[in-house]
């Protein structure tokens, strides 16, 4: 039996409560973490409070539909970014922590609505197609 049968073959199981919670955690982190690798020169932006406020824009988007996994923000952020950074340093998670409090306060983390984000794509596109 070849793995893609045996895959196949396995039911669809419905995860739920704490299980769901850890599973989109874990796939958050990692959909980010892969997406955030790409960028050239990731490492010279460690202590970028723009890096800290895309990541926890994004989170928050992605969090947005289902508010009853009740997944800590702060600490995926935190996640994310000891992934990024292979010495990551408990000094590196104070500093980190403080500037994502100071975003909070100042109220410059938002979910996008995914009527906005059609809306930037398709201008970015007509405006790009008429030049």
């Amino acid at each position: 039996m070849e793995e893609n049968q045996l895959i196949k073959s396995i039911p669809v199981i419905k995860l739920k409560s704490k299980l769901k919670k850890h599973y989109n955690y874990e796939h958050i982190k990692k959909l980010l973490v892969d997406e955030l690798n790409k960028i050239p020169e990731l490492q010279t932006f460690r202590h970028d409070i723009n890096l800290i406020l895309v990541i926890c824009n994004i989170i928050e988007t992605m969090l947005k539909t289902d508010k009853k996994l009740n997944i800590n923000k702060d600490t995926l952020c935190i996640d994310i970014m000891s992934e990024l950074f292979e010495d990551y340093k408990e000094e590196d998670k104070e500093a980190h922590l403080t500037q994502i409090e100071f975003l909070t306060e100042n109220h410059q983390i938002k979910a996008y609505s995914r009527w906005s984000a059609f809306r930037k794509r398709f201008k970015s596109f007509f405006f790009c197609s008429l030049y």
